[in-house]
């Protein structure tokens, strides 16, 4: 598995409103999927830590915050486990 990990910082408000009313996933949900949101290079992402068979957080998929240009990426690059 890959030991690479990002330290990810709770969601802002608008964030966790977004995935709350516009994506469905409820604060409970957000908190036992270890869901957080970082800022790589000035582009802010939302994360979903991915892990493998092992438990471990193996890679993680990223996802531009609502109006970012940016779409979504694995972090490392790569990655291709799926939620």
């Amino acid at each position: 598995m890959n030991k690479k990990t990002l330290t990810l910082q709770p969601l802002p408000d608008p964030v966790r409103k977004y995935l709350n009313e516009e994506r469905m996933i409820d604060d409970e949900t957000i908190e036992f999927m270890g869901i957080g949101y970082v800022d790589i290079a000035s582009v802010p992402w939302i994360v979903f830590p991915v892990k493998g068979e092992d438990g471990e957080v193996a890679c993680y998929k990223l996802k531009g915050v609502p109006g970012a240009e940016v779409k979504a990426k694995n972090w490392p690059q790569g990655c291709g486990l799926q939620l």
